[in-house]
């Protein structure tokens, strides 16, 4: 089996190297990681430039290839040019620090998860919660533990088709709480992401020159949901593990939404006069100027 191992911590991070040593027992290994750090970066593509890809020994021997760009762009790397034919399955992580709920959306340990979907590949996004040093052997030992028995069930279930008629991406989140690796036999729970907003204050500042300046403030939750979420589950000292998809129709209430027959409330189209808005670009008042450089005679 060949597996395309990423992260979105840099190709240098503990948690990746574990992440490594551990899947090597499942298959043939090929590590593309971002060359520095990328969290927070979610599904972040780059196309407005070149991706640089570097070759990385350790002791003289092959390591992996650091990517100068996004997770996203290294399941992209690995997918058409590393990985000597597409792999069986991309991996995540381990990432420091938890990704469980509303953080699963910024995520880029994710974002190499639903990039993995893009391509019909299994995707595993591996986390553990923060801790002054996480034991990242161990938590990899469980996550490869969690990913072999999963893929053994998805494989038993032949291709499912999602509604557009394509493969239906097989994506999983799994997040090992610091207590869980300090278990012989930690609890694994199968949950929902926890959708309890988080993270969602700032705080203002004034640097030295009297120039404003903002902190994003890791707010806690105000509530915390009386079903089992993967933010509970964590904070119970588990395993979580939660399936994830790239289709975000809200399917439920399509038939809802379609019943409010939205196109006949639609007016004829009234196009605001320019000049009420002088101080919007428009078309009239652009001006692009070739730039020439000036050179004395």
């Amino acid at each position: 089996m060949n597996i395309l191992l990423t992260n979105d911590d840099g190709i240098f991070a503990l948690g990746i190297a574990a992440m490594a040593k551990a899947l090597s027992r499942l298959g043939t290994v090929y590590v593309a990681a971002p060359a520095a750090e990328q969290s927070g970066v979610s599904q972040a593509l780059t196309f407005r430039h070149p991706l640089l890809v570097k070759d990385v020994f350790v002791h003289g021997k092959r390591w992996g290839w650091a990517v100068e760009g996004t997770p996203a762009d290294c399941v992209k790397v690995g997918v058409n040019f590393i990985c000597p034919e597409k792999p069986d399955i991309v991996v995540s992580g381990i990432n420091w620090g938890q990704n469980g709920g509303t953080n699963i959306l910024y995520s880029g340990t994710l974002g190499a998860v639903f990039e993995a979907g893009m391509y019909h590949i299994p995707g595993f996004g591996v986390s553990i919660q923060d801790d002054e040093l996480p034991e990242f052997d161990r938590a990899a030992d469980i996550a490869c533990q969690v990913i072999e028995q999963i893929l053994t069930k998805i494989r038993g279930q032949g291709t499912r088709l999602d509604g557009c008629g394509n493969p239906e991406p097989q994506l999983f989140n799994i997040n090992v709480s610091r207590e869980a690796v300090k278990e012989e036999t930690p609890d694994i729970v199968v949950c929902p992401m926890d959708t309890t907003p988080y993270a969602t204050e700032m705080s203002g500042h004034s640097d030295a020159f009297g120039r404003a300046y903002y902190w994003l403030v890791p707010n806690g939750r105000g509530r915390r949901p009386e079903c089992m979420t993967d933010m509970n589950g964590i904070g119970a000292g588990k395993v979580t593990v939660t399936p994830l998809r790239l289709d975000m129709t809200y399917l439920e209430r399509l038939e809802e939404v379609g019943s409010w027959n939205l196109s006949a409330s639609l007016k004829e189209h009234q196009k605001p006069a320019d000049e009420d808005f002088p101080n919007v670009p428009n078309l009239k008042t652009r001006t692009v100027m070739d730039h020439k450089v000036k050179r004395e005679a």
